[in-house]
């Protein structure tokens, strides 16, 4: 084989490799919890659900992108998680990943509908009056009006995603609502709501 041709054959296995080797969504995860995100203790339902054939983790393995078989957090099927971002940031997308169907008896602990709340302080309260406008109607067309702690803090709703058990896709990314996009709003901290899950009595978090 001709050394050039050898040598660009090797450029682009490594390219491959590389592209593997990093994360599926290509996009930066400011939850990440090695990049700086972290669990905000008062808005997240603490309280573990412990069964015999679900390993007990805190949630910040939530954070984490160690996606091996029980490496999730477990909690009722309607629980939520409080995140501290790694930095104030616009966000454009909400990413949740489950454990490979081919690798679990059942998938029904994963999240089914998900509410994402972004958290309102003063640094962005001046964009608060436009967008809870704008979003009347996809308030009252959500599964609930608030979180089931909300920590006397100012929410809005930024997204509204169903995970799909079904899909051949185990990462799934959502956009956040159009109305929100549009604005150069950001947020240091935001809330994943687990409305319900997909029928078991626990709902298993590997990573949002």
């Amino acid at each position: 084989m001709d050394p050039l041709n050898l040598r660009v054959r090797i450029l682009a296995l490594e390219e491959a490799v590389f592209k593997l080797s990093r994360d599926y969504t290509a996009r930066l995860d400011f939850a990440f919890r090695f990049a700086g995100g972290k669990v905000i203790d008062k808005l997240t339902t603490l309280i573990l659900y412990n069964s015999p054939s679900t390993r007990v983790n805190p949630p910040v393995v939530a954070l984490n992108d160690d996606i091996r078989v029980g490496n999730c957090w477990p909690t009722h099927p309607s629980s939520q998680l409080g995140i501290s971002l790694a930095a104030r940031v616009q966000v454009s997308h909400i990413t949740v990943d489950h454990i490979a169907k081919e690798l679990v008896p059942s998938t029904k602990q994963a999240p089914r509908e998900v509410i994402v709340w972004g958290v309102i302080d003063s640094m962005n309260s001046q964009y608060l009056h436009e967008l809870e406008n704008n979003l009347t109607e996809t308030i009252a067309s959500l599964p609930r009006p608030n979180p089931l702690i909300t920590g006397n803090r100012h929410l809005l709703p930024i997204a509204f995603l169903s995970y799909n058990i079904s899909s051949f896709d185990d990462i799934q990314t959502f956009p956040i609502f159009d109305s929100v996009s549009k604005t150069p709003i950001v947020f240091s901290e935001i809330i994943a709501d687990l409305v319900n899950n997909w029928g078991h009595e626990t709902t298993c978090l590997y990573r949002v």
